[in-house]
């Protein structure tokens, strides 16, 4: 009986191996390029609103955040919750404190200033207050960039 010869020999099909190989490679890095988003990180501040924008592959917010220690100080609120599954022209809401000085109980100290009202950063601040005390601005005023707070405590006593 007459031996036949292979239809391919080992050399080809160890090219047809590797272009295979690359041929995959080269599916998953196009894939992975495709699942890039543009997320705009947003800070909301007293002074205002800064946006900053990143690409990124991460799959939630809480991914992104742990992936980006740089932008995110350990005093800022991640507004958005970090479950929620990322998408291009996704927006991540950051309150970002400011630092000021304030007077309390005559004694200057510095306060992380937050958007939003007086009491809500005496709250944030642990600035413990009374209906007696006096509260400048008023309680219910919103926080801006220059404001500055002064609380005086109610020393008197009723005899």
């Amino acid at each position: 009986m007459e031996e036949r010869k292979p239809k391919f020999k080992m050399r080809h099909q160890i090219i047809i191996l590797v272009l295979l190989c690359l041929l995959l490679a080269g599916l998953t890095y196009a894939i992975t390029e495709l699942y890039k988003y543009s997320v705009k990180i947003e800070y909301l501040t007293v002074e205002g609103t800064k946006t900053q924008r990143h690409i990124t592959r991460a799959p939630d917010v809480g991914t992104f955040v742990a992936e980006h220690p740089e932008d995110f100080r350990k005093t800022d609120v991640v507004l958005t919750s970090g479950e929620e599954p990322l998408g291009s022209g996704h927006k991540i809401s950051v309150e970002r404190p400011v630092e000021r000085e304030a007077e309390i109980a005559g004694q200057k100290q510095t306060l992380l200033l937050y958007p939003g009202t007086v009491k809500e950063n005496l709250r944030r601040n642990q600035v413990a207050v009374t209906e007696d005390d006096i509260i400048k601005p008023a309680l219910d005023k919103t926080v801006a960039a220059d404001t500055r707070m002064v609380v005086k405590k109610d020393t008197y006593t009723v005899r």
